[in-house]
């Protein structure tokens, strides 16, 4: 009955059922063999699942795991959610176009399949907002803290107006810059799921001649001057000055997973600039803004001009370093971005500095028009001091 229920559900999606309706046969789905056995723990949270499909998860469905014993349930789109005994989350959407889920409680994985332009697959936990084009992480909620762990692909994690992007391999908690992986519940889920993504490499085939340690080696020679005049080549890494080299000659591609893998951040940067990834490599800018001036300016420009995103770029200029060789440049993208955001005495004040230090400044006329509190009937043009 459970499994025609089931496959029902995936081949179509009924149109949702009012609330009151859909929790009712939810709460019977949960309820149903709770007095049995521990062995028919699986079973019962099987019709839960079936029952959440039948009514198309209803934005606003509240789930909480047993306490005994994990649950998976399968979305209509084929995402998959595994989340731990005893947790509470909410699938908020559950459209093709728009998926949205709040964790409560506990740590749930997700296995979200690759998404197709316009859709979302939004988590939600406490203040944090995570976004994904199709991967594998888990997001963990306990006593107000956050983390996220990503086992496959990459998430987008936004926290106020800082935006973080966190990679396969990785993990994040609020105040911290991503790291490497540690111990974490479903660690072992999120890894299998990530090797069902990406199958690992088969291992080569053993050579057709064997060798014996009892037979005399060949001519020292021969053994080694070929293998490693052949090999050299296929495993030499190109180094960080040729990589840079290639971002120059437009080849962004190719240097984009070197410097992922070397940990280059800044050549990352670079080519997602180039391959016209603009909020990715704004991102990326934006982890070495603290200790890199330019970074903060790059990242604090592709928010303003690129992404109309001011708040974050406001973000990235004050975590520049100061004093900085491009201090007129940061000073001027500040008051633009507080005058865009509406902050007027902090305009008003920004705009009094930049005219102090730098009275023939590349924003100079735009600066007094503020201080002068003329209503401004058009966007001034960007300066030549803006531009790179």
């Amino acid at each position: 009955m459970i499994d025609h229920a089931i496959d029902l559900a995936r081949r179509s999606v009924p149109p949702a059922l009012p609330a009151a309706t859909a929790d009712a046969m939810i709460r019977k789905a949960l309820e149903h063999g709770r007095r049995k056995s521990r062995a028919r723990v699986q079973l019962r949270w099987a019709a839960a699942a079936a029952a959440l499909l039948l009514v198309g998860l209803a934005i606003g469905v509240r789930l909480r795991t047993p306490d005994a014993a994990p649950l998976r349930l399968q979305l209509p789109s084929g995402d998959t959610l595994t989340a731990t005994a005893g947790a509470r989350f909410d699938v908020r959407d559950a459209h093709p176009d728009a998926r949205a889920v709040e964790v409560e409680r506990g740590t749930v994985l997700f296995a979200v399949r690759p998404l197709s332009e316009g859709q979302s697959f939004e988590v939600r936990a406490g203040e944090n907002t995570v976004r994904v084009r199709g991967t594998v992480f888990s997001v963990t909620r306990e006593e107000g803290r956050t983390s996220v762990h990503v086992y496959e692909g990459r998430v987008e994690v936004q926290r106020g107006p800082e935006r973080t992007a966190i990679d396969a391999g990785q993990m994040w908690e609020p105040g911290h810059l991503p790291r490497a992986l540690e111990a974490a519940p479903l660690a072992a889920e999120g890894a299998r799921a990530a090797r069902a993504v990406t199958p690992t490499r088969p291992a080569p085939a053993p050579p057709s001649t064997p060798t014996t340690t009892n037979e005399t080696p060949p001519e020292p020679a021969e053994t080694t001057a070929e293998p490693s005049r052949v090999a050299e080549p296929r495993l030499a890494t190109p180094d960080r000055a040729q990589v840079e080299a290639w971002v120059r000659e437009g080849r962004f591609a190719d240097a984009l997973p070197v410097a992922r893998r070397e940990g280059w951040v800044r050549v990352e940067a670079d080519a997602l600039r180039g391959l016209g990834r603009l909020r990715e490599a704004a991102d990326a800018y934006a982890t070495l803004a603290r200790s890199d001036e330019h970074a903060a300016f790059r990242a604090a420009r592709l928010r303003f001009f690129e992404l109309d995103d001011a708040e974050g770029a406001l973000d990235a200029l004050d975590r520049a370093p100061r004093p900085s060789p491009l201090g007129e440049r940061i000073d001027a993208l500040r008051l633009r971005c507080l005058d865009r955001l509406g902050y007027a005495q902090e305009a008003r004040a920004a705009a009094a500095d930049y005219l102090d230090a730098y009275r023939d400044g590349g924003l100079r006329d735009f600066a007094e028009e503020l201080l002068g509190g003329t209503p401004l009937d058009r966007a001034p043009r960007t300066p030549s001091i803006l531009r790179e």
